[in-house]
Formats: structure tokens, C-alpha cells, sequence
């Protein structure tokens, strides 16, 4: 009996969500919730990222900024293990008789793993900024969204 219960647990959510947001007023797009008690980040299963109680916001504002909280930390880190690969590079085509290791070719792998972290730093997306009494927040819209949609969704909330 446990069993079943597990199994069609994710439905009961589901179906309490749905009741939730027939009892509540919600808004929700693109990973994004307000709702009479707070403004939420969600993943894409609907379990709350970051949630923020609406009596503590001060501001909400709407930017078109990085999705990286330090930018400049996180482009400096991704070259850094970009120059390790290219390290490996130039040892195997260069090096001591050309010795080829798998060490070599692991190391090789950094370049575009640094790549993708420098375009994950500097890559801009609508971010939804969150300013309390104590600290701020930012909560990220889904990849996908369309940014007119965005603009619309927050205007309405």
C-alpha cells in the first residue's frame, strides 16, 4: 500500500497545487510565482528555488542583466580553467617528444568546459531583482520565455 501512495504522491501535489490556485490568487509564468503570500522562483517541477514573503518586499524590478551573481569572479575562474587546457594543448602538440597521456586529453577537455562557464557568466537574461529589508534577491526567469510575455506577466502582477 505504501507503494501506491509513492507512486501517485506527484499527483496529489499536483492535484492540491491546482486547488491551491483555484482558492489563491497566483499568478505564474515561466518559472515564476506571485501569490498572495509571497513571490517564488520554481523548478521545473514546481518545487520552489527561492521564495520571498510579499510583506518583506521593498521593490521588485525587472532587469535584463546577467544570470551570474558575480559576473566577474565567475569569467575570471572560467579562464583560468580554460588556460589549464590550453596548458595541455600545448604540452601534447609541443612537448617533450609529444607524449600523449590521458591526463593530457582530460585536461584538453577544459578548454570549452572554461567556454561555457565565461558564456554562463557573461550570458544576459530578464531577471526579476527582488529588494527586502535585509538582503536581496534575483530570481531568474526560464530560458525559454519570451521577454514581451515577461514584460506583460509582471506588469499584471
Amino acid at each position: 500500500m505504501a507503494f501506491v501512495f509513492l507512486v501517485y504522491r506527484p499527483q496529489i501535489e499536483d492535484a492540491l497545487s491546482e486547488v491551491e490556485a483555484l482558492h489563491l490568487d497566483i499568478l505564474e509564468f515561466a518559472g515564476i510565482r506571485f501569490s498572495e503570500k509571497a513571490i517564488s522562483e520554481r523548478n521545473s517541477n514546481g518545487k520552489p528555488l527561492v521564495w520571498v514573503p510579499k510583506e518583506e518586499v521593498l521593490r521588485v524590478r525587472l532587469l535584463w542583466t546577467t544570470e551570474s551573481k558575480h559576473p566577474i569572479l565567475q569569467t575570471l575562474f572560467g579562464l583560468v580553467v580554460m588556460c589549464l587546457g590550453g596548458l595541455a594543448v600545448r604540452l601534447v602538440l609541443h612537448g617533450p617528444g609529444g607524449r600523449f597521456s590521458l591526463y593530457s586529453v582530460g585536461m584538453m577537455a577544459l578548454v570549452p568546459v572554461g567556454g561555457y562557464i565565461i558564456y554562463k557568466a557573461l550570458h544576459r537574461r530578464p531577471v526579476l531583482y527582488i529588494l527586502t529589508r535585509l538582503k536581496h534577491q534575483r530570481l531568474v526567469f526560464e530560458t525559454n520565455a519570451d521577454l514581451y510575455a515577461i514584460v506583460e506577466f509582471v506588469e499584471e502582477a
